[in-house]
């Protein structure tokens, strides 16, 4: 049985485009969910996988409503918020789990076929950037509200 093959214009260009590991998928949504989110959208829009791109964005989308029903909790039941929170810490790892169980077999097919990992500085850059934005806007809404800086 002969091999298959594909143009050689396909070989250049499925060479060409780099996606990220399942590893820094996993991390990057295990850390901070949005970075982690984006990295395994980018790929399946790298590789024109549209069934994967829509089972990132229904998890996404799911642990998004469940992290609100866990808030809620939180607000509904104050005095047990410390048990509430690990939830929000289990549906962030089984998130980080489902997209890492998901892009495994995606990126191992890339690079048996030549594809190539792009680099995680640039997320990281990225999403350190993103955490101190975050931190600023919360201190300058605190000032908002309350008139002074939160404790240190």
């Amino acid at each position: 049985m002969k091999p298959l093959s594909h143009p050689p214009e396909f070989e250049a260009s499925y060479q060409s485009t780099a996606i990220y590991s399942h590893r820094a998928v996993f991390w990057f949504t295990w850390l901070g969910v949005l970075p982690g989110v984006v990295l395994a959208y980018l790929n399946t829009r790298r590789l024109n996988d549209e069934p994967l791109r829509l089972k990132v964005l229904a998890a996404a989308l799911s642990w998004g409503a469940a992290y609100a029903c866990i808030l809620g909790l939180i607000g509904l039941y104050p005095e047990i918020a410390r048990w509430i929170r690990l939830l929000g810490l289990v549906a962030t790892y089984g998130l980080a789990l489902f997209l890492e169980m998901q892009m495994i077999p995606v990126v191992r097919v890339h690079v048996r076929m030549g594809g190539r990992l792009a680099s995680v500085w640039v997320p990281l850059g990225l999403s350190l950037l993103w955490l101190l934005l975050f931190w600023l806007l919360l201190g300058a809404v605190l000032y908002l509200i309350r008139g002074e800086l939160p404790p240190q």
